[in-house]
């Protein structure tokens, strides 16, 4: 499946960064468990692209490290 987020978030930007962070990390865990649940003996592939984006809409590197380590951890379960 293909989550594309970036587009509503330049379109709408909320109130503050890091929600549009934790907005995505529960769309990614929801859909990541839904595909293991589906074809639970299949792997799946994540590729995390455009995070420089998300810093130059102002969101601090310190939330973004945060955000790809519990992706990565989200990821190994």
């Amino acid at each position: 499946m293909f989550v594309d987020e970036l587009d509503r978030l330049s379109v709408s930007p909320p109130e503050q960064p890091v929600d549009a962070l934790s907005k995505l990390y529960d769309k990614l865990s929801g859909v990541m468990q839904r595909d293991s649940d589906i074809s639970p003996e299949f792997e799946g592939l994540l590729v995390l692209d455009g995070l420089s984006s998300f810093e130059w809409m102002g969101v601090p590197t310190l939330h973004l490290k945060r955000f790809v380590r519990a992706v990565f951890a989200l990821c190994a379960k």
